[in-house]
């Protein structure tokens, strides 16, 4: 909750939100998308097999979590009002976010789901959130657009209205504007990325590699 109002805040008094400021966040889930594929053809070293082994254990990952997000609301990140951070707060306030998000994320991405899924699993592999990982990226982009948008349209205040009905609708739009993302903007663009004459040729060469050779010649 401090972190959104932290956002708010920032972007009231004008103070501009550019993308490169955020790439780290981008960063650590690329990272993880790496480890994941490391993984799986076998490779990665230590620093995969570190991650693997924290991922088993959600519970220490969430505890790790909230702990830095309790640092985060310390002074130590910057100040607990609307007055501007200097740089090392403003960093240090992002790589704790940063962290933050990858570690809540990681048990979802280098687990392994036992023979006898827990709840947690149960949970993550139900369709529904299945689907919100689909869309997840289009309410990371877009929830904050919404936020301005609905405080720019409608009677509510920032600062001055409730909490809990601010939070809900733009939880509610964010979630259409998401979906509607995904499905004319993400999926049209991901049938896209075979089409590439060089993602093609890597394709080929792939198959080529891994086809058995027969001592003959194709030619």
């Amino acid at each position: 909750l401090h972190g959104a109002a932290w956002a708010l805040g920032d972007s009231l008094v004008a103070t501009p939100q550019w993308l490169v400021g955020y790439l780290d966040w981008f960063a650590v889930g690329i990272g993880l998308a790496l480890a994941s594929v490391l993984h799986e053809h076998g490779r990665g070293g230590r620093v995969v097999a570190g991650l693997r082994s924290l991922a088993a254990q959600p519970g220490v990952c969430w505890l790790l979590a909230g702990s830095l997000m309790l640092v985060a609301t310390t002074p130590l990140a910057g100040p607990l009002v609307l007055d501007p951070p200097t740089d090392a707060e403003a960093l240090t306030k992002n790589l704790l976010f940063a962290a933050v998000g990858g570690l809540v994320v990681l048990p979802a991405v280098m687990r392994e789901v036992p023979a006898t899924p827990t709840t947690y699993d149960r949970v993550l592999l139900h369709p529904a959130a299945r689907h919100l990982g689909f869309t997840s990226y289009g309410l990371f982009c877009l929830h904050v657009p919404v936020l301005h948008l609905l405080t720019a349209t409608t009677a509510w205040e920032p600062f001055q209205v409730d909490f809990w009905p601010l939070w809900i609708a733009t939880l509610v739009v964010s979630l259409v504007a998401a979906e509607l993302a995904y499905r004319l903007v993400e999926r049209p663009a991901l049938r896209l990325k075979g089409r590439h004459p060089l993602a093609r040729r890597r394709e080929e060469s792939a198959a080529i590699a891994s086809a058995p050779s027969t001592g003959t010649s194709a030619r």
